[in-house]
């Protein structure tokens, strides 16, 4: 039961309460709150993941501010650990960290959990919640390279060590807009795959590729970037020759293409621009040129669609062969260096020598399927015929030192014992310019040059003099006694040659005779005037003498002219048993230079004889008094070297031009060489050359 005594106390009990609430008394107040035990937590933290492992942390500063942070990772159930590398500034109300996967070291489809911790002053930190993300799969880079073949070439990088499927597919367009898109499938290939060709894009389209990594259910893609499909061009462009023809074939791979077009260019390029010449159905595969000059010509293909969309084949180049006459030819092109020379070994290696080019002379030796630049140490000017081989097939020259046209001037022998170049000095003289060439040389049969130069007054006796290397190893120097009508013409060329017993010829021009002279002792030359030996004609001596026929016997090259006209004609003259045989010409009608080159085959049975004209490029072959002009190249400019191998088969290099090959300048070559009935024997293989110890 309730008494008043009850009720008063506890209304009592509500005083006191009240008071004590009310901070007990003695005029009021309020209460200091408890003091802070840590700083106040990062808030909203939250945590994302990108397939190309990229990880994006963010939140916001606590209310009671902070003064920097930190961010703690981990893969359950490790412990947290602080992956940023130095504390985070507190830069505002909202923050973010940036990182990667592989920065921190966590593995692809696992749970990656963050948290953050604030500091402030001397506090301890206060920390966030938990955030988590998941660790995507890891999606391919891909890159498209564009294609002048018609083929497009994937590249593909693998960041993911977890997928264990790829799968490919093509995208492509024709609409100018972009705005709809062919899906196909390319496949599933490999995981670690690096590059994929796809051989057969819509031509004419634009395409891109996108590539999708899988594990399970969780998956990553990429796309490429986007590309011209190309047109695909012909392929395997190859010709035939004839002696009026050129006979192309090829393989047409485009399906979008409505007619294969034939260029055609005169010369060697590498281009393969020219006119066309004939435009033939796309399911054409062959196509034979009637030429309209025998020559040299390169040939091209375009694959053109209705549009005039194009796609251009790799060039091929071509020269016809001369009309048969008695020789099988077979030609090929070649890249060979730019040279004034060129010689065939018995090894089937040529070598090459230029004069002057680029302010010095070059020599170029023959190794694997290519040239090395060696020439003499010191040389600066070489002295036609600039190269010779001797049995060994070791390359012999004669150069001189000082600049061309100053006095005096060291003459040199130069040789080549196929490790390094070896040489000798032979004399010091003033050279008479008024003579040409100055100074001849030939290599005699033991490998040793020998030479005639001409020196002091053209009007003086001694105005020649030969040098031989004797036995002991010391050069000699002795005057040459010129006749006596030759010895005041300024102009008068000579030349030197050896017979087959090494005997030295030389013959001298003097103006409307050739004087011819044998050496019959020291300082001591026996004379003959070939003058009346020109049939109411004169001589004049070409770049070239002659060669020995045998022991006492010699052929001469001459040139045999007309008065007052320009008919010359090379001929040649031999002496047989001590007799002169009858005129045999070679070239006729005029060929308008006095230079050419020869060659004889080893039985000495067969010459040949190539020298550039106004009808165009001619070699004449054959057998003294009967001989054959073959035709090469209706248009002048040409050099030819002629050239036999040890079998007496016949062989020739046409230097027809210079192209640019990416960033070198070479020169193209045409190669005849002579098809026989019967398999040859192999040949030696050419000599190893060493570069040790070589000049420049």
């Amino acid at each position: 039961m309730f008494s008043l005594d009850n009720h008063k106390a506890i209304f009592l009990f509500l005083i006191l309460g009240l008071s004590a609430a009310c901070g007990g008394g003695g005029g009021g107040g309020t209460a200091s709150p408890a003091p802070s035990t840590t700083s106040g937590p990062p808030v909203n933290v939250r945590a994302s993941a990108d397939p190309a492992g990229s990880v994006l942390v963010t939140w916001e500063a606590p209310v009671s501010g902070a003064d920097g942070y930190d961010v703690q990772a981990r893969v359950a159930p490790a412990d947290f650990r602080t992956v940023n590398p130095t504390t985070i500034a507190a830069t505002g109300k909202f923050l973010s960290f940036p990182a990667t996967l592989d920065a921190l070291n966590v593995p692809e489809l696992s749970t990656i959990e963050f948290r953050v911790l604030g500091y402030k002053g001397t506090l301890p930190p206060g920390i966030s919640t938990v955030a988590s993300t998941s660790a995507p799969l890891l999606r391919p880079e891909l890159v498209l390279a564009t294609s002048e073949d018609g083929v497009e070439r994937l590249t593909l990088t693998n960041h993911s060590k977890v997928a264990d499927h790829l799968h490919v597919e093509r995208l492509h367009s024709f609409d100018l807009n972009l705005l709809i898109w062919n899906t196909t499938s390319m496949g599933d290939f490999p995981v670690g795959t690096t590059s994929i060709v796809d051989d057969a894009p819509p031509e004419g389209s634009v395409v891109y590729y996108t590539a999708t990594y899988s594990k399970g259910s969780a998956s990553a893609n990429n796309a490429s970037n986007k590309c011209s499909a190309a047109y695909r061009p012909p392929s395997g462009l190859a010709a035939s020759v004839a002696d009026q023809s050129i006979s192309l074939s090829w393989t047409n791979h485009s399906a979008a293409a409505t007619k294969i077009v034939v260029l055609r260019s005169a010369g060697l390029n590498a281009s393969g621009a020219g006119l066309e010449v004939a435009t033939l159905s796309p399911s054409t595969q062959a196509w034979t040129d009637t030429v309209p000059a025998p020559g040299y010509y390169t040939y091209s293909l375009e694959a053109r669609t209705s549009l005039w969309a194009s796609a251009m084949a790799i060039p091929v180049m071509a020269g016809t062969l001369p009309p048969p006459n008695g020789l099988s030819l077979i030609s090929s092109i070649q890249q060979m260096p730019v040279a004034r020379q060129a010689l065939r070994g018995d090894s089937g290696a040529w070598y090459f020598a230029q004069e002057m080019y680029d302010g010095h002379p070059s020599i170029y030796l023959p190794v694997t399927n290519a040239w090395n630049t060696a020439t003499p140490s010191g040389a600066d000017q070489l002295i036609a015929p600039y190269l010779a081989l001797d049995a060994k097939e070791h390359p012999h020259t004669i150069f001189r030192t000082g600049a061309p046209g100053t006095n005096p001037q060291s003459l040199l022998r130069g040789w080549h014992d196929g490790n390094a170049w070896q040489t000798e000095a032979i004399a010091q003289r003033d050279i008479n310019a008024s003579f040409t060439p100055g100074v001849t040389w030939r290599l005699d049969s033991a490998g040793i040059p020998r030479l005639i130069w001409a020196v002091g007054d053209y009007t003086q006796p001694q105005a020649l003099e030969f040098a031989f290397r004797g036995t002991d190893g010391t050069w000699s120097i002795e005057p040459v006694n010129l006749p006596q009508t030759a010895q005041s013409f300024s102009g008068r060329s000579f030349q030197l040659f050896l017979d087959a017993t090494d005997t030295p010829h030389l013959l001298v021009d003097d103006i409307f005779t050739v004087y011819h002279g044998v050496r019959t002792g020291a300082g001591t030359w026996a004379w003959d005037n070939l003058g009346d030996l020109g049939q109411g004609r004169f001589f004049k001596l070409p770049n070239d003498a002659g060669f020995g026929d045998g022991p006492g016997d010699f052929t001469l090259f001459l040139l045999r002219v007309a008065a007052g006209t320009f008919d010359d004609e090379l001929v040649l003259l031999s002496r047989i048993s001590g007799t002169w045989q009858n005129v045999d010409p070679v070239f006729h009608p005029a060929y308008d230079s006095l230079s050419f080159t020869w060659a004889k085959s080893p039985a000495g049975d067969r010459l040949a004889f190539f020298n550039g004209s106004n009808e165009g490029t001619r070699v004449v072959l054959g057998t003294k008094g009967n001989w054959t002009a073959h035709l090469l190249d209706a248009n002048p400019g040409s050099n030819a070297f002629p050239a036999f191998d040890p079998y007496g088969h016949f062989h020739l290099l046409c230097q027809v031009s210079q192209a640019a090959i990416g960033m070198q300048v070479v020169s193209l070559n045409v190669l005849y060489d002579e098809q026989v009935g019967t398999p040859l024997a192999p040949l030696q293989p050419p000599p190893t050359v060493s570069l040790q110890g070589l000049g420049k």
